[in-house]
């Protein structure tokens, strides 16, 4: 499907007209959880009141940092820029340091050039992978800190988006999750088994690095760009593309622990 078949698509169009008033509106809903980390119980009530409550430090001087060393084309500050962004995000693993380290033919520098331009075909979603492409969760804020209109897309927002999904399925009554809102989801680090959305009616997909976790990223570009232009809330007072970030950050708020949630009406 490619995005202008996703933006029409009935499913979609239905599912914005129902999360719109879940964005600001107090009392849409009540999700409750206790964040192990902080000893502190959270409760929010709709998804801006979520977003208020995000205070992960701003990505915005690393990304500019990692957009000057592209554009100057020096290799050695990409590699600066890309590390302190994995150290922010909490996924410097080995993995994803090693493969940054290693980006030594083309260059880095070209790596990211050549990936964003992939990114701004107009291709089926699933069409976006190629050989030597690396999606993880680490690289996933790489290209968020490098692409516009591309989100993080890590264990805690996919656990929001399935949420969300599979609210929507239980509100319409339908007899499964549509295609467009199979978000794949992953404990990452969780062993709680609190980010899985699915109950014993509506199953979602698990996620695994490759070409499924890229194209499941791309529709949740897709998804969130049409929620963050098209729908009227407190996130709409926000600056685009800054609007965008806000809606990841509640969702990424949220999906922490999504064991509880109630959607009251």
């Amino acid at each position: 499907m490619r995005k202008s078949e996703f933006q029409n698509s009935q499913n979609i169009r239905n599912f914005i007209g129902w999360i719109e008033p879940l964005l600001s509106t107090q009392g849409a809903f009540k999700h409750i959880y206790y964040h192990r980390d902080k000893k502190e119980s959270f409760t929010f009530d709709n998804l801006f009141a979520a977003y208020e409550n995000y205070d992960w430090k701003p990505i915005n001087k690393l990304s500019d940092h990692l957009k000057k060393s592209i554009d100057s084309n020096d290799d050695d500050m990409c590699l600066e820029a890309c590390l302190a962004i994995l150290d922010w995000g909490n996924v410097s693993f080995r993995g994803n340091k090693n493969r940054v380290i290693n980006m030594l033919k083309p260059g880095r520098c070209v790596y990211f050039r050549d990936a964003k331009e992939r990114l701004a075909f107009d291709l089926k979603s699933n069409d976006y992978f190629y050989s030597g492409f690396h999606i993880t969760s680490g690289f996933s804020k790489l290209y968020s800190a490098y692409v516009d209109e591309f989100i993080i897309y890590d264990s805690r927002v996919a656990a929001a988006f399935g949420l969300f999904a599979r609210e929507y399925c239980k509100n319409m009554n339908l007899s499964n999750v549509p295609h467009e809102l199979q978000f794949a989801w992953t404990a990452g680090r969780d062993i709680y088994n609190r980010r899985n959305p699915c109950d014993d009616k509506y199953i979602f997909p698990k996620l695994y690095i490759g070409k499924k976790y890229l194209e499941n990223n791309v529709r949740a570009n897709w998804l969130i760009s049409l929620i963050a232009n098209e729908t009227k809330s407190a996130f709409a007072s926000l600056d685009m593309p800054f609007r965008m970030r806000a809606l990841e950050q509640s969702l990424f708020e949220i999906g922490y622990d999504i064991s509880y949630f109630n959607q009251l009406k």
